[in-house]
């Protein structure tokens, strides 16, 4: 059962990416776009 902790976690990160592949729900996502190439460049990655 304490497996049912972890995918909560993993849900956390998931909405994270699809916000990246819709640039039209933020303006500012269509730049992080052309910098996904760079995974160096990604702040979210970094992390």
């Amino acid at each position: 059962m304490t497996t049912q902790t972890q995918p909560p976690h993993i849900t956390a990160a998931e909405p994270q990416r699809p916000v990246k592949d819709n640039p039209a729900k933020q303006g500012e996502l269509p730049r992080k776009r052309d910098d996904s190439q760079d995974d160096s460049k990604d702040p979210f990655k970094a992390s």
